[in-house]
């Protein structure tokens, strides 16, 4: 029983510890779910479509009612009788009565209100670009964040498997010392460097905890383990010409596309301000009941279209129109730098490609060239030929040169990673 209950305990921990260990897609999409700045902007959206539809409300026909209970001063008028009939006297305002109005105002012709939900529609289009070009940047921080504890994670495997070199050594030179064949003196080399390489250990042990500590804050849950990267699985863009990777940016960036509506919105701000100084033709109508008086009708009704034009209210409509054509011209210096920034980061980013990978095909030949060199060291030792520093020194060169393989190779994902936020590639 006590032995199946451990079985069973044992299967739960492997489960609970499988489960904090997560994959790229994994942290990719959970940020995506999670990020704050990532759900305030969705919000935005939805303001800025609300206000789209408070703007495209005012096209629409206004109907008013209203209901009162008025009091005033009587008014009537007393005609003299003419024999044999009685004065006779006429109430044109009673002291107290009851209204009910019923309005109907629809504007015909406002150039303003139009103009107005069309800048509205451009904003809400706009903010859904800019959340866009946020989920770049969330993928990005993740990715980084990811192949940061991934560059952690294989220094301690690394760390380790350098251990188990040295104290495979340690074991030789023990032996080696026991038949009076080393000096004690190389037995104190190896396990002092032993001691430096635990050391490593510790403190990359406590930079892996930290970058899973900064990953765990923008998955939005704790992560305690990660699977490894395949660089094959992530596609390479710089395989394709640098020019239709330029055109692409400039057509596909969200940024780009954010400021470009922000220009046509500011195109219509213009438009705006040039029909303040247009007239409003509007249709109204309305239906009343009244009981204020006794000898006009109690119903009547009013069907009026009214030509509204302000002729003259100052300069403020004047400066409105210059601040708006100021405003237009801003946003597209703005846009102008931002595209040149754009194709830099592309550039910028293609040649740092180019760059990490020369630096993986470097780290390979010196890994192989470690390999031989600690082998012959080995073999110069074991001999009576070479010194133990010279294996110390070729093993420490040999870890060294594998560190350097594993950091580029996580550098050149991570240059292929910038470079398709760059472009504006989000899967």
């Amino acid at each position: 029983m006590a032995r199946s209950l451990k079985r069973a305990w044992g299967l739960l921990l492997t489960l609970l510890c499988f489960s904090f260990s997560i994959t790229l897609e994994e942290a990719e999409r959970k940020a995506l779910e999670r990020n704050a700045d990532l759900r305030v902007g969705r919000l935005e959206i939805g303001r800025r479509s609300e206000e789209a539809r408070r703007a495209f409300g005012e096209l629409l026909p206004r109907l008013d009612f209203e209901l009162s209970l008025n009091f005033s001063r009587r008014l009537s008028f007393t005609l003299p009788g003419v024999p044999p009939f009685p004065p006779q006297e006429f109430t044109f305002q009673k002291e107290i009565y009851p209204k009910a109005t019923l309005l109907l105002r629809q504007d015909i012709f406002n150039p303003v209100s139009i103009r107005d939900y069309e800048i509205r529609k451009i904003l809400e289009k706009a903010q859904v670009y800019s959340l866009k070009e946020k989920r770049l940047d969330v993928l990005y921080r993740v990715r980084e964040a990811y192949i940061n504890a991934l560059k952690a994670k294989a220094l301690i495997a690394l760390y380790r498997k350098q251990i188990d070199r040295v104290k495979a050594h340690l074991r030789d030179v023990e032996e080696l010392y026991k038949e009076g064949i080393v000096p004690f003196k190389d037995l104190l080399e190896t396990r002092v460097r032993l001691m430096e390489v635990e050391e490593k250990v510790i403190s990359a042990e406590a930079e892996y905890a930290k970058a899973l500590s900064h990953l765990s804050y923008l998955v939005g849950e704790e992560v305690k383990d990660l699977e490894d990267i395949d660089p094959d699985s992530v596609g390479d863009l710089s395989l394709k010409p640098p020019e239709d990777l330029k055109r692409t940016a400039l057509r596909s960036r969200p940024v780009l596309l954010f400021y470009r509506e922000l220009i046509r919105s500011r195109e219509k701000a213009l438009d705006l301000a040039r029909s303040l100084f247009y007239p409003v033709l509007t249709a109204e109508g309305f239906l009343q009941y009244t009981e204020e008086s006794d000898v006009f009708p109690k119903t009547r009704y009013l069907i009026s279209l009214a030509l509204r034009w302000n002729v003259f209210s100052g300069l403020k409509r004047l400066r409105t129109l210059e601040i708006a054509k100021i405003e237009k011209i801003q946003e597209t210096e703005r846009l102008r730098d931002l595209e040149k920034r754009v194709i830099l980061e592309v550039e910028t980013a293609l040649e740092d490609i180019r760059s990490a990978r020369a630096r993986v095909k470097l780290a390979e030949a010196m890994v192989e060239e470690a390999r031989e060199h600690l082998r012959i060291a080995l073999e110069k030792y074991k001999a009576g030929l070479g010194t133990n520093r010279e294996v110390l020194d070729a093993e420490s060169y040999l870890t060294r040169a594998e560190q350097i393989l594993r950091i580029n190779t996580y550098d050149l994902i991570l240059r292929m990673f910038k470079l398709r936020r760059s472009v504006g590639y989000e899967e």
